[in-house]
């Protein structure tokens, strides 16, 4: 484990002595992850207390008996970078309940990883502070707001579109990142021990294009008038009529047998009169329409 420790029988009494203590253990930390070309990914700090008198301790975890509190930082990428992980302790200290007179502060790296490291280009053309600037960016808003409020889509193996994703704090994108290349290789491995069978796929197709707008759920439309080959031709969404000058697919999608409320869907692309183009879709089941996207 890489740890950093600090007790003291003289107990601290402020949060600018607490301050000075952890920037000690953090470059005790750094001090020996620097050396292997390693930087922190998760961060754990604990603090322990002196006794509270009468047992209130309300609002605090029991360690050794006496009261504690706790935190984790967690970054995008691996970092070194002293001053902006005392910052990222900084914004979560300000968040939480410090026991009085605190007599030990221990550090724990739970993560870390390669520091990124890239040739600049000659001219000083290059997005490499820019894209260190994000991600500290980041660390500071989940810092200051928490993991959960910080999110960004995750892609997941579901052909329906409403499960095909999931949102997941940013900070621990990486993690996934790190599992879904090594399922691609895992994957390249198999296709290149497979015989190659060529067949030809309309990748441009217009049916095959999917919205940048999602809706939360899909709206339920009154299809009016549909063509004899069940396309849709005229439907009412949110009180208005909309009218349908031309439309691309079915695009089919089943699945989900083993589920209590299957997908059996075909969906289409329209192109209104007014020139705005929904994806709308039409269930097997009981034949009812569906409007859930909204290309933009």
């Amino acid at each position: 484990p890489v740890r950093a420790d600090w007790h003291s029988d003289f107990p601290l009494k402020s949060r600018e002595q607490l301050r000075a203590v952890n920037e000690s253990l953090v470059e005790t930390l750094l001090t020996q992850l620097r050396s292997r070309n390693e930087g922190l990914r998760r961060m754990r700090c604990e603090v322990l207390g002196l006794p509270i008198p009468n047992g209130q301790i309300s609002g605090f975890i029991l360690k050794h008996g006496r009261p504690a509190a706790e935190i984790t930082v967690e970054l995008l990428v691996p970092n070194s970078d002293t001053r902006h992980l005392i910052e990222l302790l900084e914004l979560q200290w300000d968040r939480t309940a410090l026991p009085e007179g605190i007599i030990r502060v221990a550090l724990e790296a739970e993560s870390f990883g390669i520091t990124a490291t890239r040739q600049r280009a000659l001219f000083g053309e290059d997005r490499l502070d820019e894209l260190h600037e994000v991600s500290q960016l980041i660390n500071r808003l989940s810092g200051r707001l928490g993991p959960q409020a910080i999110l960004k889509p995750h892609a997941l193996t579901e052909h329906t579109p409403e499960r095909a994703f999931e949102f997941i704090p940013w900070v621990r994108c990486l993690d996934r990142s790190s599992q879904r290349a090594e399922k691609a290789t895992q994957q390249r491995i198999a296709a290149a021990m497979t015989p190659h069978r060529p067949h030809a796929v309309d990748r441009t197709a217009s049916h095959q294009l999917r919205p940048l707008r999602l809706l939360k759920a899909p709206e339920s439309i009154e299809m009016q008038v549909v063509t004899q080959e069940h396309h849709p031709h005229r439907f009412r969404w949110q009180n208005l009529a909309h009218f349908v000058r031309q439309h691309w697919g079915p695009e089919t999608i089943t699945e989900g047998w083993w589920r209590a409320d299957p997908a059996e869907r075909d969906y289409f692309r329209v192109e209104l009169t007014t020139g705005q183009h929904y994806w709308i879709f039409r269930r097997h089941t009981v034949q009812d329409w569906f409007l859930h996207g909204i290309f933009e």
